[in-house]
């Protein structure tokens, strides 16, 4: 309901003094444009924040299936929005903001200390320890950890969101075995016991970070934003991507001198 709300209410700040029947495949396109062009807030500065082409996408997609029903009920005699593309947003290219970085040490410190005592930090120790990407790591279940030694994690498929749900892993080398470091393996015995003996149930087919309520995993999101709130507090002046974790874990293997096939292997390129 309230992704509905949402994509409604950019629309009908446009539209919404309209009847149906008197929109047109160029109303709706126009108001789209309005939207690329007005953006949704201004920061501090004047700086203006704009909406995404994903979000176009979603916004003319809602739009559509209200047409849809509109025509089969016979309000309206054909789906105006079936007619309009939606608007690209072209993102700016910098390319500091957008390659992919190993954390420098002093980083991977303050971070380190962040992930200590933070909810989500064995996820994000896992994705330094393992070169595991975001969805990877957010669909594994406990079926899919052999902590026996020597540990490893059986990666076969991603996590998207509760909209997409599951996928199979990006690549075809992306279904493969990842080794668990020693240290790793054991943070995860000891969180293993711990959730068994709360929840006195066979938990093979619990997601290690989720709901265990609904057995769904994260929210992509909420990942993110729980790693940027990380780094804001320790300071961290350069942003720190989810995927620069992955970047980290490959390139200190490389600085030890792993051959670069096996690193390859495991990240699953």
């Amino acid at each position: 309901q309230r992704n509905y709300r949402l994509d409604l209410g950019h629309i009908v700040t446009h539209l919404g003094g309209m009847r149906l029947q008197h929109i047109k495949p160029k109303h709706i396109q126009a108001a789209l444009e309005r939207m690329k062009q007005e953006g949704y807030r201004r920061k501090p500065g004047g700086v203006v924040l704009h909406w995404s082409t994903r979000t176009f996408r979603h916004v003319l997609m809602t739009l559509r299936a209200m047409f849809q029903e509109a025509v089969r009920l016979q309000v309206v005699p054909t789906n105006p929005a079936l007619a309009v593309k939606a608007p690209v947003v072209e993102k700016p290219l910098d390319l500091e903001e957008n390659q992919g970085r190993a954390l420098e040490p002093d980083e991977l410190q303050a971070l380190n200390r962040e992930l200590e005592t933070h909810p989500m930090g064995v996820y994000f120790r896992l994705l330094l320890t393992t070169g595991l990407r975001k969805g990877e790591a957010l669909a594994l279940t406990w079926a899919d950890i052999e902590l026996d030694r020597p540990a490893h994690i059986r990666v076969h498929r991603t996590w998207r969101d509760k909209h997409e749900g599951f996928s199979n892993p990006k690549t075809k080398g992306s279904r493969r075995k990842v080794p668990i470091p020693e240290s790793m393996a054991q943070v995860l015995r000891v969180l293993k016991a711990a959730t068994m003996a709360k929840l006195q149930t066979d938990i093979s087919g619990l997601h290690l970070f989720g709901n265990p309520a609904t057995n769904l995993p994260w929210n992509p999101t909420s990942v993110w934003h729980a790693l940027n709130r990380m780094c804001t507090r320790q300071g961290l002046s350069r942003r720190v991507r989810v995927h620069d974790l992955r970047h980290t874990y490959g390139s200190h293997l490389l600085a030890q001198g792993v051959d670069i096939a096996v690193v390859s292997r495991y990240l699953g390129h």
